[in-house]
């Protein structure tokens, strides 16, 4: 086993994007890379969203985040 992976039977995404890039297949490495990219972006807005974070002056609440305080 290296790093997660079973060979033949399971495979993480880093290691299916190394493989994907020593095989030159261009197509899939962009496609692995913008789904983890996407999810990454998502993941980080849903725990903005729950945590309550609210940017300066945008819409929200009218109290000042705890992040922008002027000090």
């Amino acid at each position: 086993m290296l790093a997660g992976n079973i060979p033949g039977r399971t495979r993480t995404v880093p290691l299916a994007i190394y493989a994907a890039a020593e095989a030159r297949d261009n197509r899939t490495v962009l496609v692995l890379v913008g789904m983890m990219t996407l999810l990454r972006f998502i993941f980080i807005f849903w725990v903005n969203l729950w945590n309550g974070y609210r940017l300066p002056g945008g819409m929200g609440t009218d109290e000042p985040s705890a992040l922008c305080e002027d000090q």
